[in-house]
């Protein structure tokens, strides 16, 4: 993201690094477990995997609602990766 500060009829931007983004698809039983899991947004193999991992390892999900029942959803969920500074 950039920000831009105004200064006369100039713009100064401060450019921020990107941060690196694995997407992954994954579907929600009507118990709330975790199925299906695959990556639809690649970065790299080794990003992807842990990426996978995380989502499989996450605690259960609150399964949608339709006409009052608990129904299979399906999520597309961003994995953002960054450093700690």
């Amino acid at each position: 993201m950039a920000s831009a500060q105004t200064t006369g009829n100039y713009y100064n931007y401060r450019w921020e690094p990107c941060k690196p983004v694995v997407i992954v698809n994954f579907s929600v039983s009507e118990e709330g477990n975790i199925e299906d899991v695959y990556v639809s947004t690649s970065l790299h193999p080794v990003f992807d995997a842990i990426a996978e991992k995380v989502i499989k390892r996450s605690p259960k999900w609150i399964p949608a609602l339709s006409k009052n029942r608990h129904i299979r959803s399906y999520m597309k969920q961003p994995v953002t990766f960054g450093q700690q500074e």
